[in-house]
């Protein structure tokens, strides 16, 4: 979390909340997705990682650009464009 200030919370679903932050070093917005990890299941984390791989692998104008991903001691936080 330390490359991101988090600015404002956009939502909140089953698995997680999103947050609208700004990189530091390049003050560019981002959304960051902050998905618990307590309570997921490992088919749940192998899914989430798949989706994560696939992403990673996309360049499409019309899906969102993950930009990073990293982890805390209690979440996923997968970081895509604004």
């Amino acid at each position: 979390m330390k490359n991101y200030q988090i600015l404002e919370k956009l939502g909140e679903g089953a698995c997680g909340r999103v947050f609208k932050a700004r990189r530091r070093y390049t003050g560019k917005f981002v959304a960051v997705k902050m998905i618990q990890k307590l309570g997921q299941s490992s088919e749940e984390f192998q899914s989430l990682r798949r989706e994560i791989d696939i992403l990673r692998e996309m360049d499409h104008p019309n899906i969102m650009t993950l930009l990073d991903v990293f982890e805390t001691d209690t979440d996923l936080c997968v970081v895509t464009e604004y």
